[in-house]
């Protein structure tokens, strides 16, 4: 039995069967990586796979451009811009702080989506899939200076209100958190900015947004296994 490679009565199927099927291929994520990090003024180096629905043809970039949100407008976008799938596409934050105190070049790439989410039009609000390596995680802390929360921690538990799922991508062989702890260090967090806001007696909206957060869905992955599940 030979396989289906092409299907070449596809463009007389009915319009409707045709954007259904184009709806269904848009489910598969591509996972858009965000490398490096290297300064505050420093762009954020971005690597992803174009989408091929936005190169097929008119009606198949019409169904994607529904999808996609705009590149992040800060910092400067790159030349070729990386559209992000909100519901489904995976954005990878790779790598961790360095050892000494001034290097803190990740965190800094999550500040950087945070203030794209205060701009006018943000671009990763609607974001509903985040990968991050779990050594990251680890050696970040939940608040700065102990009073305000703090980088990945903040940005997983404040600034992304629709994520549905946090990969945690495990580099290393040896034995890391289970998802329970994860998800106890993710409720301890959110304690801890509670506590934050309700010291700071400022912003009552923080707060109550808080009060509204669910948790996510805790995934541990290889890095080999993230690839698997996305276009890249």
């Amino acid at each position: 039995m030979t396989s289906l490679q092409t299907f070449h009565f596809f463009p007389l199927l009915s319009p409707e069967l045709r954007i259904q099927v184009w709806q269904e291929a848009l489910l598969i994520p591509r996972l858009v990586l965000i490398w490096k990090h290297t300064a505050r003024n420093a762009n954020i180096v971005r690597r992803s796979v174009v989408s091929p629905l936005l190169c097929v043809n008119r009606e198949s970039r019409n169904e994607a451009i529904r999808l996609y949100s705009p590149p992040p407008s800060y910092p400067a976008s790159p030349e070729i811009p990386v559209y992000i799938g909100p519901g489904t596409d995976i954005v990878y934050i790779a790598g961790i702080d360095g050892e000494r105190r001034a290097f803190k070049h990740v965190t800094w790439t999550c500040d950087f989506l945070a203030q794209d989410l205060d701009s006018q039009c943000p671009s990763f609000a609607p974001l509903r899939r985040l990968a991050v390596d779990e050594e990251f995680l680890q050696q970040t802390t939940f608040l700065q200076f102990n009073k305000m929360p703090y980088s990945v921690w903040k940005l997983v538990i404040s600034d992304l209100p629709e994520l549905e799922e946090l990969i945690l991508v495990r580099r290393g062989s040896g034995c890391g958190w289970t998802v329970g702890e994860v998800e106890e260090k993710l409720l301890e967090a959110k304690e801890k900015f509670r506590r934050f806001w309700e010291d700071m007696c400022t912003d009552e909206g923080e707060a109550q947004a808080l009060m509204k957060w669910r948790m996510p869905s805790i995934r541990i992955l290889k890095p080999d296994e993230l690839v698997e599940i996305c276009w890249v």
